[in-house]
């Protein structure tokens, strides 16, 4: 069942990407090894920023980045970026299932937050609750994706 939750700001470091939503995988690997290089502590959750608005893309060409949250400070590198990820409201919903299913609860998602009276503010984010990371498995089977939608109060 979708809710309205508040979050908090935070740190992030990301790196951005426009190909097949199965690159995802080795991205989190490489943005690891560059946390991991700079002794920068972060919150072992992999999280996807989609760019692109659901049912509107191709998912071999969609503009996405592949994230993670840190616990401590650092600088990007160009190809790493970090950024800061804004306090503010999110319509959120628990995906269970395939990734190939994935836009039908991004497309719910958005229809149940303005039904509530909001609008989207900003790109979803995709954290990967359970199962394999995208791209990590050939058949990866069901997986478990919390959606969060950045929405602001209409009028």
């Amino acid at each position: 069942m979708p809710e309205i939750r508040r979050i908090d700001s935070g740190k992030i470091a990301c790196i951005e990407e426009k190909g097949p939503y199965g690159n995802l995988s080795p991205l989190f690997h490489q943005l690891k090894d560059f946390l991991n290089q700079r002794h920068v502590p972060y919150k072992d959750e992999h999280f996807a920023v989609i760019y692109d608005a659901p049912g509107t893309h191709d998912l071999n060409r969609l503009h996405f980045a592949a994230g993670l949250e840190l616990a401590g400070e650092t600088l990007g590198n160009g190809e790493v970026i970090v950024v800061t990820r804004p306090a503010g409201w999110l319509a959120c919903e628990t995906h269970r299932g395939s990734f190939e299913q994935l836009d039908e609860t991004h497309q719910r998602l958005w229809q149940w937050a303005q039904s509530q009276g909001y609008r989207p503010s900003g790109a979803p984010y995709e954290f990967f609750l359970s199962g394999p990371l995208p791209g990590e498995s050939a058949d990866p089977g069901p997986v478990v994706v919390e959606i969060q939608l950045p929405v602001e109060k209409v009028g």
